[in-house]
């Protein structure tokens, strides 16, 4: 006896969009309410670096900071998003104004200039013992 299909079609037309899941779905929470912290779990510390590294990087906009978990050996996982520019550019304006150090100062009124032969003298290497020498 041949085997029959049971199957017919049900409904025509597109079909619907798939819904975003796992990490997808979190970037897109979390741009969808920029600034703000979300909690995304309890991982292993080496779980928490490999998120912050790969999933929500700082380069993308993303900021991670972990906090200690409820069980042993777990940490959770704060994520936010849109906050990683401000600060970036905030360490940019600092470091732009930043006041230069007491040495340079010095050598500024002092009127010294470092030459390229006082550059080469203080990166000079200096002598070790070899394998197998007297000590």
């Amino acid at each position: 006896m041949a085997r029959t299909s049971n199957a017919k079609i049900l409904e025509w037309g597109t079909p619907p969009e798939p819904e975003p899941t796992g990490w997808d779905a979190i970037r897109i929470e979390l741009g969808n309410r920029p600034g703000e912290w979300a909690n995304i779990g309890e991982f292993t510390t080496a779980t928490a670096r490999k998120l912050a590294a790969e999933r929500f990087r700082r380069a993308d906009g993303y900021d991670v900071r972990t906090a200690p978990g409820k069980t042993d050996n777990r940490v959770a996982v704060w994520v936010r998003f849109g906050a990683a520019d401000d600060d970036a550019a905030v360490e940019t304006r600092d470091a732009a104004a930043a006041p230069i150090g007491a040495e340079t100062a010095d050598a500024l009124a002092s009127g010294y200039v470092r030459t390229t032969k006082d550059a080469a003298a203080s990166t000079r290497k200096t002598p070790t013992a070899k394998r197998g020498g007297v000590v």
